[in-house]
Order: C-alpha cells, then sequence, then structure tokens
C-alpha cells in the first residue's frame, strides 16, 4: 500500500509554459470571486515552474479570505489545478487550524490541530475530478468560535485524493495567516 504517488516524468519546457499560463488564467479567474478588500495568495510565475517542477499533482493554486471576528463566519477559498495529462478524481481538500505548515512530515503536519476550531472539508462525496489543464476552487464558510481571542491563527489545506479502500494520496498542502479582530 503506497502512500506516496508514483514520481512522474518530468515536463518539457512546453508542458511547462502551456500549464503556467494556465494556473495563471485559475488564479486571476479565482481573484475576481472575492470580494474588493479580501486577501489573496497565488503562486507567482517562478513557485509555478518550482513546484511543477517538484511535486506530484495536482496542486492548490491560489487562495483567498478576509478577517473576521470573533464569533463571525469567514468564506476562505482555495483554487487547485490539475497539469497532468489525465484527469485526477476523488480529490479533496481538508481545513484545519493550527501551527503546522512547517513541519515537513505529512503525519505530525496532520496532527498539529488546535481543537477550538472546526475542521472542514471540501467537495461533498464522491471529491472532485478535475481534467488535464482543469482547475476549480472551493469555498469553505468557516466558523470562528465566539471565545476565540483576537490574534492570527494559521490555516492549513491539503489537498488529498481518498481511497474508499486503501490508503490515500497527499498531492499538495498550503496555508494561511487568518486575522481575527
Amino acid at each position: 500500500m503506497a502512500t506516496k504517488p508514483k514520481a512522474k516524468p518530468k515536463m518539457t519546457e512546453a508542458e511547462l509554459t502551456k500549464n503556467i499560463k494556465l494556473m495563471q488564467e485559475a488564479a486571476e479567474k479565482h481573484r475576481k470571486t472575492l470580494k474588493k478588500g479580501d486577501n489573496f495568495v497565488a503562486l507567482d510565475e517562478e513557485e509555478m515552474r518550482k513546484k511543477l517542477q517538484r511535486v506530484n499533482s495536482p496542486v492548490i493554486n491560489s487562495m483567498g479570505w478576509s478577517p473576521v471576528a470573533p464569533g463571525g463566519t469567514v468564506n476562505i477559498s482555495v483554487g487547485i489545478f490539475n497539469p497532468d495529462p489525465v484527469s485526477q478524481g476523488s480529490l479533496y481538500l481538508h481545513l484545519w487550524v493550527g501551527p503546522g505548515n512547517p513541519i515537513a512530515d505529512n503525519a505530525l503536519f496532520l496532527l498539529n490541530v488546535d481543537a477550538r476550531f472546526p475542521r472542514l472539508a471540501q467537495p461533498p462525496a464522491f471529491g472532485t475530478t478535475l481534467p488535464p489543464g482543469g482547475s476549480q476552487s472551493f469555498t469553505f464558510p468557516f466558523k470562528v468560535p465566539s471565545t476565540i481571542e483576537p490574534s492570527t491563527y494559521l490555516c492549513n489545506f491539503v489537498l488529498l485524493r481518498l481511497s474508499h479502500f486503501d490508503v490515500g494520496t497527499i498531492f499538495d498542502r498550503s496555508g494561511l495567516a487568518l486575522t481575527v479582530t
């Protein structure tokens, strides 16, 4: 039972250029869905190139969010992209709060949870499928407990393939700093 995806062959320069353009377009489309004043981050061209050369895919490409007050709900959106020449299915994004982002070991990363906050996943059963060059954004309505102190909290995301009868696959991870005012 493998827990890591098989290494894929390196992309040619033409494939890299095509995928970078598609990723940039997907990030811009995601950015346009946000409200004025929302925070937004996306990979720049150099980061896209490096990510596409070092990771198995699909990948997390962009994130959008805004500050929130204790007891409020913030919409956190995450964009994903599939640079592979084949469709990728049974994909989910999982969101939680905790300072796990710098932890390289995925097992420890996934256990680093601030239990005061909810843990959420998108989309509903049976996940989503991305075609070659496809992208999609998911929005998490994230409720902040009313007892939370104003501060900055670190949100984590993991993009994974759920396997109903075997070990799933972690494709990518990311994080953002959520300000609770």
